[in-house]
């Protein structure tokens, strides 16, 4: 007698005289089932449901199956019977269990599903199956497969974590870059309606001084009339006296009727008003006045190049061929470049091509970099001492204040009020400083980390102000700093030789001029990608600087030549 809550070994009812076989695969899926068929191969009892499966299934259809009548009534089963425990129920039907899986499809399958949807298909019965295939290799190369995908999860997760950290550095960076144009923009304000409101000023002092004047000759003529006129009226006055006095009194009046007409006539009113800038109305009613946001800065690895026409930098009083050694942009447009042989400073149209002004210098500029409040400043090399130079640039170009430097100084970058310079003497280093020559700090090689050979060129990165690059002229290779002097990753390349110039062109992406090499590469900041960007085919002949026009999509690049080459971005 079965027992209750337990299911009856189907063996046990085959065995029984009283009880007819069970369908095998019937009751391993929980339900009992007479069975009216005995399978030769498979060694099991099947219901008429079962038994047309198993002769439908490709895998099973030439199986030897007894009928009701020829199947032994007790067939003692020589395995075990099969496991089917951490099968799934169907999805399709929920009452069956997959206990197939079709290769074909890549399904798992019930009995029900194999009738429908994989007749035709070549299936594995997964009790069967299931002990081979944990040795297999495939299963084998799904659990590497798996391994790989973590680790691919791992890396996702900490790109996911390092790109917030960069969309927070990004946003905070392009945040106080429209703060700062905000405040030259206030301080340009500021300067306009000074100078204005200047010239309102001294057109008001020269009226006012004007009918100062003019008063004081009133009173005196008023004065002088008075005393004429109490002279006649006088009582000891004999007619003599009367008669000079009126005389004299009556030539006076041609002076005060000039003076009379002078105050008709003279202009004591300055006739100017206020009149408002047309391009500045404007201005306020533009949308976009400030600035927008625009789409993510040009893929450099991927960008195509074409040649524009070169900008001829020559100038009459030029004694030597051109050596260009710095540039950069004063604003879209207007390129400034520092002249080494020439011991001046130019500007150069980038629109028209044309060249704007020339600056001679007390000494041999290397590098320039662009300040706030229309000002630059270049680096007079020396090999005892180096100066730098700061100029404005605003109407034309002018010396202002210099700074002495201890030391062979090159290169110079500007972020946040500070001037990072690179040292190339006997202790190569970078010196930070403020505009106003206070020194803050220095970052040099030590013991643990020999960051700097012949430290050439540096450049503050737009994504990330917290990070410097410096370009190491003699062992060919840039290093990433932080701005305490961690170094954060060194780039080398074959093609990489005699790195000068560098310049941040958005997205952490630095152009690097190889002066020995004769190219132009891209380095990513991000990823530590490097590729040849321009080479000798495309006119690059030992370049020193570059620089890059957003607003026109062109890089400027400078060398020992009376041009600068200039290419857009196809």
């Amino acid at each position: 007698m079965e027992v209750s809550g337990r299911k009856a070994d189907p063996d046990v009812a085959a065995g029984s005289a009283e009880v007819s076989p069970l369908c095998e695969p019937c009751w391993a899926d929980g339900k009992e089932l007479e069975a009216h068929g005995f399978c030769i191969n498979c060694k099991e009892y099947m219901c008429p449901s079962c038994i047309k499966v198993h002769g439908k299934l490709s895998a099973t259809k030439h199986h030897n199956v007894l009928g009701k009548q020829k199947m032994p009534n007790h067939y003692p089963s020589s395995r075990k019977t099969a496991d089917m425990t951490g099968l799934e129920l169907c999805n399709d039907h929920p009452s069956e269990a997959s206990k197939f899986f079709c290769p074909v499809h890549a399904q798992l399958c019930c009995g029900d599903c194999i009738i429908l949807n994989h007749r035709d298909c070549k299936v594995d019965y997964i009790p069967e199956v299931a002990p081979s295939f944990i040795a297999s290799s495939e299963y084998k190369d799904i659990v590497e497969k798996m391994a790989k995908l973590e680790a691919g999860f791992k890396h996702s997760e900490r790109k996911l974590k390092s790109d917030e950290q960069l969309v927070f550095h990004k946003s905070k960076v392009q945040l106080k870059k429209l703060q700062e144009f905000r405040i030259e923009i206030n301080e340009y304000l500021d300067k306009r309606e000074q100078a204005i409101a200047k010239s309102i000023e001294y057109a008001r002092k020269m009226d006012k001084d004007l009918i100062r004047r003019l008063r004081e000759d009133i009173k005196a003529a008023k004065s002088t009339l008075a005393e004429a006129k109490a002279k006649l009226k006088a009582e000891d006055m004999n007619a003599n006296h009367i008669y000079v006095t009126a005389r004299h009194a009556q030539k006076l009046f041609g002076d005060m009727q000039t003076l009379f007409k002078k105050v008709e006539t003279e202009n004591t009113v300055t006739l100017c008003r206020f009149s408002r800038d047309k391009k500045t109305e404007d201005l306020l009613s533009w949308e976009d006045a400030i600035g927008t946001i625009v789409d993510e800065d040009i893929d450099f690895f991927s960008a195509k190049w074409s040649r524009s026409t070169d900008i001829s930098i020559k100038t009459p009083e030029d004694t030597s061929d051109c050596r260009i050694t710095g540039s950069a942009f004063l604003r879209p447009g207007i390129l400034l470049l520092a002249d080494y042989d020439n011991q001046c400073v130019k500007t150069v149209d980038l629109t028209t091509g044309n060249r704007m002004e020339r600056l001679s210098l007390d000494g041999h500029p290397w590098d320039v970099c662009v300040l706030p409040g229309n000002k630059a400043a270049v680096t007079l090399t020396g090999k005892i001492y180096s100066m730098v130079q700061f100029i404005t640039t605003w109407n034309g170009l002018e010396t202002d204040k210099c700074i002495k430097m201890s030391g062979w100084c090159r290169g110079i970058a500007h972020s946040d009020g500070r001037l990072y310079l690179t040292f190339t003497d006997k202790s190569p280093r970078i010196e930070v400083r403020t505009v106003n020559e206070e020194h803050l700090l220095t970052i040099n090689n030590t013991v643990q980390q020999a960051v700097f050979d012949f430290p050439h060129y540096s450049t503050i990165s737009q994504d990330d102000v917290n990070t410097i690059y410096v370009s190491n002229r003699c062992n060919h290779t840039v290093v990433k700093l932080s701005l305490k002097g961690e170094l954060l990753h060194t780039f080398s390349h074959k093609e990489m030789s005699g790195p000068h110039g560098l310049v941040d062109v958005g997205g952490d992406q630095i152009i690097v001029c190889c002066f020995s090499s004769s190219t132009v590469m891209v380095i990513s900041g991000r990823d530590g990608k490097m590729k040849t960007m321009l080479e000798n085919d495309d006119g690059i002949m030992f370049p020193y600087t570059a620089a890059y026009c957003q607003t026109q999509n062109k890089l400027v690049v400078g060398g020992i030549d009376n041009h600068v080459n200039v290419y857009k971005v196809i």
